[in-house]
């Protein structure tokens, strides 16, 4: 798609500015992608995190990430997601990305898409849908349970602890296990298994059972697998007043 002069100028102006404040801070995490979803400029960060130009350019032509590119240009709008998966020297990464139009405030055109990416920081990872952090790559932990769970538990308490309801935990461990894991399952989860387990009385003390055991502080290693991603734009937070 051919832009117009003034949109071009435009553009070409926004990039020597991004271009400029990212080689001067020299750990800004993010990029600018033409309509037709071709790398403008990224920057030189994602290198010193361990993430190489292949890995950023796979990463943007899958399909799930396509859908939401396509999103942000057609409703002129952010959109956000949450990306989990595992590097060639076998760490995890935690990162939220970011798709934001960039629009020209004179002919109100979009112009390119604009992309910024945070590591979170795996000890603090329950809180990923209220605040971000800008550190975090970390080896997947081995952790002796002090009550034993099964790979499904696990699964359910690391979402749980990130303050995701039963019908988002469905649908993020359906998309890392490829079939239909229904709302009514995970809460079976919860009602039959882990409330009973921890021996409490609701979901809300569950949380705070798990959060003083030390649970949050591990990852297990069937959540990742071969990494998914998840668009948290429109989150729902479990309300654990409820």
């Amino acid at each position: 798609m051919m832009l117009e002069q003034t949109d071009q100028e435009f553009l070409n102006q926004y990039i020597s500015y991004f271009k400029l404040i990212s080689e001067s801070t020299g750990d800004f995490l993010g990029g600018i992608l033409s309509l037709e979803k071709e790398i403008l400029y990224k920057s030189e960060f994602a290198k010193h995190i361990g993430i190489s130009d292949n890995e950023v350019v796979a990463h943007l032509h899958k399909p799930e990430v396509v859908t939401l590119q396509d999103k942000a240009i057609e409703k002129k709008s952010l959109v956000k997601y949450l990306l989990m998966d595992t590097a060639q020297n076998r760490q995890s990464r935690f990162l939220t990305i970011t798709y934001a139009p960039i629009i020209n405030p004179k002919t109100d055109n979009i112009v390119a898409l604009y992309s910024s990416s945070k590591l979170v920081d795996t000890l603090n990872i329950w809180f990923i849908l209220s605040k971000y952090y800008t550190k975090g790559i970390a080896l997947i932990d081995k952790f002796d349970y002090q009550i034993k769970l099964t790979n499904r538990e696990k699964q359910v308490v690391f979402l749980f602890l990130l303050n995701l309801d039963s019908n988002t935990i469905a649908e993020i461990i359906s998309k890392i296990e490829e079939k239909t894991i229904s709302k009514n399952a995970i809460d079976q989860v919860f009602k039959s298994q882990l409330i009973p387990k921890f021996s409490v009385f609701g979901r809300k003390a569950l949380y705070d059972k798990l959060i003083d055991l030390g649970y949050y502080r591990f990852v297990p290693n069937n959540i990742l697998r071969d990494g998914f991603c998840i668009e948290i734009t429109d989150y729902t937070v479990f309300d654990h007043s409820t």
